[in-house]
């Protein structure tokens, strides 16, 4: 909340009447705040949200999409709705967030990571912690790689807990910056 307004998360796509998918922000009186524009919305529920003192929020779940953006599991939102694309990887979005190598129930790639018991299961953020300090990010959930970085597939093994550090990077990401 930022005083005068919640952002919500969750598994809906309406709050009271209005068509919004996953994340909406409420007024004090509990009424949409129309100045706030997701399109489509999260395509997949969120399990949590955690905002920043600039009023951006960070939302946690198990999603690919949030608008029309590729964000696995991991998203940084703008006051306005829209999704911050300063944050994680900038230049190839398809390794923005908790990336699998693939992601099917019942393929083995002997090439993938150790296999922990859901090495191949879906991957998903479920709590979110913003350091006030030095303002890093904690993540916390089910996966075991994060993407971003300084090369096209650069990707982080961190199991099911990782700090997401450093400023926003604009344009292509350097290694003192993103994850």
């Amino acid at each position: 909340t930022n005083g005068t307004q919640i952002v919500i998360g969750g598994s809906f796509s309406q709050v009271t009447l209005t068509n919004l998918s996953g994340i909406a922000r409420l007024n004090f009186n509990g009424t949409v705040d129309n100045s706030f524009s997701p399109g489509v919305g999260v395509n997949g529920p969120v399990y949590t949200v955690a905002i920043q003192p600039d009023q951006k929020f960070l939302i946690g779940g198990q999603f690919t999409s949030v608008g029309t953006v590729r964000r696995i599991g991991y998203a940084r939102i703008l006051t306005n709705g829209w999704v911050d694309t300063s944050f994680l990887d900038t230049s190839y979005n398809q390794f923005a967030g908790l990336c699998n190598n693939y992601y099917n129930v019942d393929a083995v790639d002997t090439n993938d990571l150790p296999i922990p018991v859901n090495y191949n299961s879906p991957n998903y953020v479920n709590a979110i912690a913003y350091e006030p300090n030095n303002g890093n990010v904690m993540i916390g959930g089910s996966f075991v790689q994060v993407g971003g970085g300084g090369k096209r597939d650069a990707v982080t093994i961190r199991w099911n807990l990782a700090s997401v550090i450093g400023a926003p990077t604009l344009g292509p990401q350097s290694y003192s910056a993103g994850i």
